[in-house]
């Protein structure tokens, strides 16, 4: 029979939470268990109907209904009060052990009323009736043997005191069968008892194992939430400094604020793969295919890894030469590609590092080949596991954590991507994934874009609880040649800005999430309430991709840390022409 689902409770200790479940496991079953009894117990008056009287047919049959009316009365008032009456679990033990022997009874005054004149066919139909009712495996039987003895030992020892008595020409086989069941069965049932126990014990044992986990698994869920939020904000806020650096600047300042901008981006993308590892070991996230240009991804991604193939001495070669369009996640596309260059890079001393790729009609296969020092075959399977290096550079800082390949194959799996490596020892590696084709849109973007206008006049609300990412995002927006309203809270926002009368905005930006509570949304709703017309919203979160990308009601999403350029393009298609080029 199928557990009754039952909540345990995890503050109580482990061997409350057994008797709690034997106890539901009993009382699910108790109902059923009296039906079928007295369903059998009024069957037997068929092949007995010509050995008792009408009386004593009558009597039998009025025994078995009482008996069982009050049964079920009383599993009816436990299943009415089960709130109340769960915990009383000795008392309900007793009730179900006095109900045991009030079946008992009722069998043990069967033989005077079947067995005058009974032949002996018809006496062991009655005892084998008797055994198949005892002796068949159910719940009462396995987790309360002491109230499955309490019904089965007055029974088979007053049959076969009976037998002895007044069936004396019965031979000592038959009158034996009684008690040899009743041994037989009370033994069986203490081990039914154990396997039962030991099954209960292991499924809360799982159970509370599954909670730990999921809390556990919460727990860092919001661990890396806070943690990528909070890791963002400096980081956006020197970013945005450097930038200023970069565009003010000597050439001395330029050379040294690309270095930081550099290291930005390096402390950014160590932080996105931990933040991303995590996010694909959640359930919640799930992969958001659409068509996109391959040559464009390429192009960004080589050129990401070719300065430390520069540094190395390595050859970085692009041999795809058509225009491929692919239909998968792009930004997962973007992450497992520069996670395979930027380990061809990082393990080849000498050589090359090449990007190619092989087309068949519905797929490409894209490859990167290094002439590094390839891979054990044995540790095929091993070096897509977190946490674990290629090779064994004990003093090599640039060697990272290991999640590299771990997240490539989680990325192949989320996306349904098929991931083939051919790697011999000493002979380089190849790590090949199958892409998925789609067709070109008949009007495809250009992958240029467009010069940015300066931004005269245009009006710009900025709402973030960071005041370094504030004041260093105002004064890239004035450098740019836009007018800032910057705040920390909404609060702030509502008290201090002019009024409709006085200012149109042309682009609300606005942290995802703010000290007090307050979010993305509410600042939007709050402040565009204020002018008729729409207004561009922006949302710089310092979540995650995927943790809040479906609830912002905003025009534009972008994760910090952000690059001014990227930040500026998108203020400048999300603006009317009219407003980008008005005096």
């Amino acid at each position: 029979m199928k557990a009754p689902a039952n909540d345990y409770l995890p503050d109580l200790p482990l061997e409350s939470q057994i008797t709690r479940e034997r106890h539901n496991l009993f009382m699910a079953e108790v109902g059923s268990r009296i039906v079928v009894s007295a369903a059998i117990a009024l069957a037997l008056l068929l092949p007995f109907n010509g050995a008792m009287s009408r009386a004593d047919a009558l009597l039998w049959a009025t025994l078995v209904l009482t008996t069982s009316a009050v049964s079920l009365l009383v599993v009816s008032f436990y299943k009415r009060h089960r709130d109340s009456e769960s915990d009383k679990i000795k008392k309900w033990h007793a009730i179900n052990i006095g109900m045991a022997l009030m079946w008992s009874g009722l069998w043990c005054v069967a033989p005077y009323l079947f067995f005058h004149g009974a032949s002996t066919e018809k006496i062991l139909v009655f005892l084998l009736v008797i055994t198949l009712i005892s002796s068949t495996p159910s719940v009462s039987m396995g987790v309360y043997p002491d109230i499955f003895i309490s019904f089965i030992t007055p029974l088979f020892i007053s049959l076969s005191l009976y037998l002895i008595r007044f069936h004396a020409e019965q031979s000592w086989f038959i009158k034996g069968i009684p008690l040899l069941t009743l041994c037989s069965l009370t033994a069986f049932s203490l081990f039914i008892h154990k396997a039962q126990l030991n099954n209960i014990r292991l499924r809360i044992e799982a159970d509370i194992a599954r909670r730990d986990a999921e809390r556990a698994n919460r727990s860092k869920n919001q661990f890396m939430a806070a943690v990528s939020h909070d890791l963002r904000q400096p980081l956006q806020a020197a970013s945005l400094y450097a930038s200023l650096i970069n565009e003010q600047g000597d050439a001395p300042s330029r050379e040294l604020s690309e270095k930081i901008l550099t290291a930005i981006a390096s402390g950014g993308e160590l932080l996105e793969q931990l933040l991303l590892l995590s996010r694909l070991q959640s359930q919640h996230f799930s992969a958001k295919p659409q068509p996109f240009c391959l040559d464009e991804h390429l192009a960004k991604l080589i050129n990401e890894c070719l300065p430390q193939a520069q540094q190395k001495g390595l050859a970085l070669h692009n041999d795809v030469q058509r225009q491929y369009w692919l239909n998968t996640d792009p930004l997962l596309f973007d992450q497992l590609l520069r996670n395979l260059l930027g380990n061809a890079v990082k393990y080849t001393e000498r050589g090359t590092v090449r990007l190619s790729s092989h087309y068949t009609e519905k797929q490409l296969e894209l490859t990167v080949s290094d002439t590094g020092i390839g891979i054990d075959p044995m540790r095929h399977d091993s070096i897509f596991k977190e946490f674990t290096q290629l090779a064994s550079r004990s003093n090599d800082a640039e060697d990272g954590l290991g999640l590299g390949l771990s997240i490539v194959r989680r990325v192949c799996e989320l996306c349904g991507l098929t991931l083939r490596v051919d790697s011999p020892p000493g002979q380089g590696s190849h790590f090949t994934v199958a892409l998925p084709l789609a067709e070109k849109p008949s009007a495809a973007p250009a992958s240029e874009g467009t010069p940015l206008p300066p931004g005269q006049q245009l009006r710009i609300i900025v709402v973030d609880d960071d005041p370094r990412i504030t004041d260093a995002l105002s004064m890239a927006l004035v450098e740019w040649g836009a007018d800032v309203y910057a705040f920390n809270s909404l609060a702030d926002a509502l008290a201090d800005l002019p009024g409709a009368d006085e200012m149109n905005p042309d682009v609300i930006i606005s942290d995802g999430q703010l000290a007090n509570g307050d979010t993305a949304n509410d600042v939007f709703a709050a402040l565009t309430s204020r002018w008729p017309q729409p207004v561009p919203k922006i949302v710089l979160s310092g979540n995650s991709r995927g943790q809040h990308e479906q609830t912002f009601n905003a025009d534009a999403l972008l994760l910090k840390p952000v690059a001014l350029p990227e930040l500026l393009q998108r203020i400048a298609s999300l603006c009317a022409p009219d407003t980008l080029t008005r005096a």
